[in-house]
């Protein structure tokens, strides 16, 4: 659809961060046991296919293990549990849409990311990334279902102690429910 979006998303991870050493790879420490994010949006879409959008975590809160806690101090992280993440433009072109070919929609949407979040918090990577995700999605009577993944490849990256973060796999699922009138907006 044309036109200006905006929103908020709430998400969460299940032991976002984790620590393997490189001699004993089967042995796992997790460092953050839950992540809970909200993410203010913002976009606009000059065309049906083609969108803008500038996404800021306006409040990134963690969750440790005393054990995870006492690692984390030791690499250099404050305690502070709450922070602001880093700051994400993306371009979004749909080339599949729902209303016009069929039963989903399909889209490819490359990002960077700038970095405006605390790495002493661990909500920052304190380096510009780029990446992309695949995403599909669909509208069936009731509600919105959509599934994404992609990959962030981190183009430099300065250590936390001695530990250095590596690119990632990125995945996700969403559900919402649209409601309103004309159903503007979603739950």
């Amino acid at each position: 659809k044309m036109g200006f979006t905006a929103g908020l998303t709430i998400s969460y991870g299940y032991q976002p961060l984790e620590l393997a050493s490189s001699n004993d790879p089967d042995t796992v420490r997790v460092l953050i046991d839950h992540l809970f994010g909200f993410d203010l949006g913002v976009g606009f879409a000059p065309t049906k296919w083609l969108r803008f959008g500038l996404d800021v975590p306006i409040l990134q809160i963690t969750d440790s293990s005393p054990t995870g806690a006492a690692i984390l101090q030791q690499l250099g992280s404050d305690d502070s549990q709450i922070g602001i993440g880093d700051l994400r433009i993306a371009v979004a072109f749909h080339p599949v849409r729902q209303r016009e070919n069929g039963r989903l929609s399909f889209s490819i949407v490359p990002w960077v990311t700038v970095p405006t979040g605390s790495r002493r918090q661990l909500v920052g990577s304190g380096t510009f990334n780029l990446g992309g995700d695949l995403a599909i999605g669909g509208r069936w009577k009731y509600f919105k279902f959509s599934t994404h993944a992609g990959y962030n490849w981190l183009a430099a990256t300065e250590a936390v102690g001695n530990i250095l973060a590596d690119d990632e796999f990125r995945w996700g699922v969403g559900l919402g429910i649209p409601f309103g009138v004309g159903d503007r907006f979603e739950f």
